[in-house]
């Protein structure tokens, strides 16, 4: 299972880029047409975050195949550097110690009391966010049982985010909503488990720069 993995250097002193980095559904319209689909099962999935360093914000893209970057249509001067993709093949042990960084969106569905005029079936109900830290660390527990790991230690980085589009529900206009960063470490359960958590991200609205499970050796 190869991925590959991209870092777009944005410009901090540019303000078009700094307006790139903060709309998540501009920079997923911009990223998706440049990674073509894998000839073999013609799937087609990118995950990315825009992470903030001391040299200023850095997209990062997690791809299923090699994009085209020289594609890539932004405003000049927007990158800080060409953009850098490196192919690499997760694979895990049990017990194996990992460092780790995600940024998402915890939330729980709520159970539906209507049914499907057609089907008979029960709706689904809204996605509520989750409203403190003990709900968020309870949503990350949740995920590792289903992702092939066990949370060793986490820490929690409160961020806003402009609105986006639900699974349910139309485009907010303005305003923002909480995303939680979790940077800790993690034990591996499940080596199978947790490849395709890296390969297929953790959460929803992975299409808004949600998901993407980052790694890292722990010394």
């Amino acid at each position: 299972m190869s991925l590959y993995l991209s870092r777009i250097p944005l410009n901090p002193l540019f303000a078009p880029a700094i307006k790139l980095a903060a709309n998540p559904e501009a920079l997923h319209a911009k990223l998706y047409p440049l990674v073509p689909k894998p000839e073999l099962d013609g799937e087609r999935a990118i995950l990315f975050r825009v992470d903030v360093s001391d040299h200023g914000p850095i997209v990062l893209v997690q791809s299923t195949s090699a994009p085209d970057w020289e594609a890539l249509e932004l405003a000049p001067r927007s990158l800080r550097e060409a953009p850098a993709t490196k192919e690499f093949d997760p694979s895990f042990t049990q017990g194996q110690r990992l460092g780790f960084r995600l940024l998402a969106r915890p939330s729980i569905r709520k159970s539906g009391d209507v049914r499907d005029s057609l089907t008979g079936k029960r709706k689904p109900g809204p996605r509520i966010d989750c409203r403190d830290d003990e709900e968020r660390l309870e949503w990350l527990r949740w995920k590792s049982g289903d992702h092939g790991f066990a949370v060793e230690s986490v820490g929690l980085t409160i961020l806003s985010v402009p609105a986006v589009k639900s699974d349910r529900s139309p485009r907010e206009k303005g305003g923002s909503f909480s995303a939680v960063r979790f940077d800790g470490v993690l034990v591996v359960t499940d080596p199978d488990q947790l490849r395709e958590a890296v390969r297929n991200g953790i959460g929803p609205q992975k299409a808004y720069g949600f998901g993407l499970l980052s790694l890292a050796r722990v010394e």
